[in-house]
């Protein structure tokens, strides 16, 4: 499905940042997964997971979940939603709309969105910026 996803970008001229249309990556160890997709991939992905999953006893936590936008300290979503263009907005809604189910961190007794703008760790190594790196105790 992500395939074509991206084809249906290369047909539209977004070659993305691959020059394919930005073709979804899956790296897996055990039960730790990370997933690299185009913006536009990640509702569509973690829905399609849920639902897919949900009937085998598949179980998306979202308090481990972390959808990352940026590593520069800015939230993309933020940018996308204050675009002119209505793409890009809703774009930005529906990255918004998937940090708000899938990606939550508890806060002072409540589960709140969480969207990560400062890098994270993709199995065990930082994925991040420079200043970012050299703290990797920040990342999740």
């Amino acid at each position: 499905m992500l395939e074509v996803r991206a084809k249906e970008r290369l047909r539209n001229n977004d070659t993305g940042d691959d020059s394919q249309g930005t073709v979804g990556l899956i790296m897996a160890y055990v039960d730790d997964v990370n997933i690299l997709l185009h913006h536009d991939d990640v509702e569509f992905f973690l829905d399609t997971f849920n639902k897919l999953a949900t009937p085998l006893g598949g179980v998306l936590n979202v308090t481990k979940t972390r959808i990352m936008t940026s590593t520069s300290n800015k939230s993309l979503v933020d940018i996308m939603l204050a675009s002119p263009d209505e793409n890009i907005v809703r774009t930005g809604e529906s990255l918004d709309r998937a940090i708000t189910a899938y990606s939550k961190k508890l806060e002072d007794g409540q589960l709140v969105k969480e969207e990560i703008v400062t890098g994270l760790r993709v199995l065990g190594a930082p994925l991040a910026t420079n200043p970012s790196a050299t703290t990797l105790s920040h990342l999740p």
